[in-house]
């Protein structure tokens, strides 16, 4: 698998940053390296930008003493569930900063490690910083700073912060043949771990049940890689039947993996 996209989050700042490349990385070694062993070094000590390398993994971290613009995270704004007051906390927010991979995403192993530096990077600059929020833009999710911090330590714990690293879009399905609603849901941010999404088409589940569906299958896929294949079945207890079928890529639709319920 390889893919063009790198990890990248935006981390919204209640003021401009000076922080260091020597002090950032110091921080990530500090707080991370008795938890999960690494390698950093710091390959351009001095300057604006600030490029670390870790494992073989180039991030880049870039601080902008400017808010982003609106549009930046517009759609992970839309898509939030779980950040209260989320619109007016990033609206008060008076500069920001950019932490993403160099390295291109060859395998899964690369995926792994990329998202994984990237959200310890990420939440050692918020230790040097004022944060507010985080946009991981790679998956559209939207994360408030204390959020971000705890899926950090989950990563250090090599545990996968699923919805720190996708977001879900939940839609109103047709009505089924005898008339109950139904409730379609897809991911986005899965694409870089498995080269493709997944896609729940319209059930009558109840919305609960099928975003834990798709955020179990999410979890499972980022852990292990692309294991299931076209035609498997998959399921949560011996009678629940989920069937799966592999869709590839259209010029409006990236490659899927479609759930149905039987």
């Amino acid at each position: 698998m390889t893919s063009d996209t790198r990890f990248m989050a935006f981390v919204a700042l209640s003021e401009p940053s000076t922080v260091s490349a020597l002090a950032l990385a110091g921080r990530v070694t500090a707080r991370f390296r008795d938890k999960i062993p690494f390698e950093i070094k710091v390959p351009s000590p001095s300057g604006a930008g600030i490029i670390l390398d870790i494992d073989g993994v180039l991030i880049t971290v870039l601080q902008i003493d400017k808010p982003l613009p609106p549009d930046a995270y517009a759609r992970a704004l839309a898509l939030n569930r779980t950040w209260k007051g989320a619109e007016a906390a990033l609206s008060a927010h008076r500069a920001h900063a950019i932490v993403a991979t160099l390295s291109p995403i060859g395998s899964h192993a690369d995926a792994l490690n990329g998202a994984a530096y990237t959200t310890l990077v990420n939440a050692a600059l918020m230790d040097l910083t004022r944060p507010i929020g985080v946009v991981w833009t790679t998956g559209d999710a939207l994360s408030e700073a204390s959020e971000f911090q705890q899926a950090a330590e989950s990563v250090a714990a090599r545990q996968l912060p699923v919805l720190t690293w996708l977001s879900l879009t939940i839609l109103a399905g047709p009505p089924a043949s005898d008339g109950r609603p139904t409730v379609a849901m897809a991911t986005t941010g899965l694409l870089p771990f498995v080269g493709r999404e997944i896609e729940f088409e319209p059930t009558v589940w109840p919305p609960v049940q099928v975003a834990d569906r798709v955020l179990g299958t999410a979890q499972y896929l980022m852990a292990r890689g692309m294991v299931v294949k076209d035609g498997d079945t998959l399921g949560a207890t011996e009678a629940e039947r989920i069937h799966v079928r592999l869709k590839e890529a259209t010029n409006s639709r990236l490659p899927l993996a479609s759930l149905r319920a039987a």
